[in-house]
């Protein structure tokens, strides 16, 4: 019996390390340590400052392992994603306030600033979006002006081996309609970048025979002896649209003139 009694000893004492018993005798498992709960990272964007080309703002994070930005132009068509943002924008500092420039941007042009972080597990918290419109350059001074309130369209068609992007700029504050009919090589996915002289649609040109003013819808077509428009165009990759900046002045027979400023994204009708 003493032999019995000693091999049961050590089964008795590592029983009573991971279980105890109730008052009615009943096996009452020990709790489990509590886990501690992983935050939601937190982010934040502030508008600090903009000029003709660059956008400055803050952004600050806290409770965020990574934390990203990205400067997109704005588009009609496109949806960013925390997803986007954490991929194909620009890393700081987590968990302190952060000031940023973006530069390189048209005059004019209008863009959205996202921000977002993620925790230690992974999940992705987005910043309400910035948008900002870019200062725009002076409008030259001319007969008739166009640059407070334009909206840009265009048609894009292959004509004599050439791209052909007829655009219409309305200015909604004057009703003013100027009509410019651009030619670029046929192999562009968007109007190229350059300086496009009146001239009769060859490569690089505007054709002088539709490129015109109207006044009012359905009005007279005042057409230019002389003139050009110098185009900028930057192409978004993250949202697949490219915005343009167009500076045109042209002359009529007339001796009035014509002065354009704008810059934005063309609408494909």
């Amino acid at each position: 019996m003493k032999i019995l009694r000693l091999l049961m000893a050590p089964l008795m004492t590592l029983a009573m390390l991971v279980s105890c018993q109730s008052e009615s005798g009943e096996v009452v498992p020990t709790p489990e340590e509590p886990t501690e709960e992983v935050k939601a990272a937190a982010v934040n964007l502030k508008l600090d400052a903009t000029s003709q080309s660059s956008i400055t703002f803050t952004i600050d994070s806290s409770d965020a392992v990574e934390v990203r930005w990205l400067c997109v132009a704005q588009s009609m068509t496109a949806t960013i994603t925390g997803e986007d943002v954490m991929t194909q924008g620009v890393a700081v500092e987590a968990n302190v306030a952060v000031s940023v420039t973006a530069d390189e941007l048209l005059a004019g042009a209008t863009y959205e600033v996202y921000g977002a972080a993620s925790n230690s597990e992974g999940e992705i918290t987005m910043a309400s979006a910035l948008v900002v419109k870019i200062e725009a350059g002076d409008v030259a001074e001319a007969t008739y002006m166009l640059g407070d309130n334009i909206t840009a369209s265009t048609y894009v068609l292959e004509a004599n081996g050439l791209r052909n992007d007829y655009v219409s700029f309305y200015d909604a504050s004057t009703g003013y309609t100027l009509f410019i009919d651009f030619y670029s090589p046929v192999d562009g996915a968007y109007l190229p970048s350059g300086e496009y002289p009146l001239g009769d649609g060859s490569s690089m040109t505007s054709d002088q025979e539709y490129t015109y003013l109207t006044l009012y819808t359905d009005g007279d077509l005042l057409r230019f002896v002389d003139g050009k428009a110098t185009v900028v165009a930057h192409y978004d990759p993250v949202t697949d649209v490219a915005i343009h900046s167009v500076t045109a002045y042209y002359t009529m027979d007339s001796g009035e003139t014509v002065s354009l400023q704008y810059s934005g994204i063309f609408k494909i009708e």
